[in-house]
């Protein structure tokens, strides 16, 4: 989305100082105009149909909300045992409180909060600390 808004700002500048005044009482600059249009037009309505709940706060600062372990890996390319390993390891330095059908690890369970919706495997929770005791 980004990329395809980014060459057509680029294309719009360089035909602007490119093309100058080879054509007659034509602004270049006004096809520039044109392009960073059409460029915010497209980062809207990928924006639109892309992302379902996206404020606009967010959308400007580019900031993406995250509501489950799913989700902040597809956004962030983190393997999602990685992120599980995270928030059990550093679940009392954080105010995050889980949800979900596999957050019985966490001591912080609520009915709202990040959704654990990725089911930890035994080398995840070593890894966090856990150890598994079996009687």
């Amino acid at each position: 989305m980004g990329f395809i808004a980014t060459i057509f700002v680029a294309g719009g500048l360089v035909i602007g100082f490119t093309v100058r005044t080879r054509i007659q009482e034509v602004d270049p600059f006004s096809i520039t105009s044109y392009c960073w249009v059409f460029a915010a037009f497209v980062v809207l309505m990928m924006k639109s149909l892309l992302v379902e709940n996206w404020p606009w706060q967010d959308f400007v600062l580019g900031q993406v909300v995250c509501r489950s372990d799913s989700e902040l890996h597809t956004v962030t390319r983190i393997p999602e045992q990685d992120i599980i390993a995270y928030l059990l390891a550093y679940e009392y330095n954080t105010i995050l409180d889980t949800r979900g059908p596999y957050n019985k690890i966490f001591e912080r369970r609520g009915t709202s909060g990040f959704s654990i919706d990725v089911k930890p495997t035994l080398r995840t929770w070593l890894i966090s600390g856990v150890i598994v005791v079996r009687w």
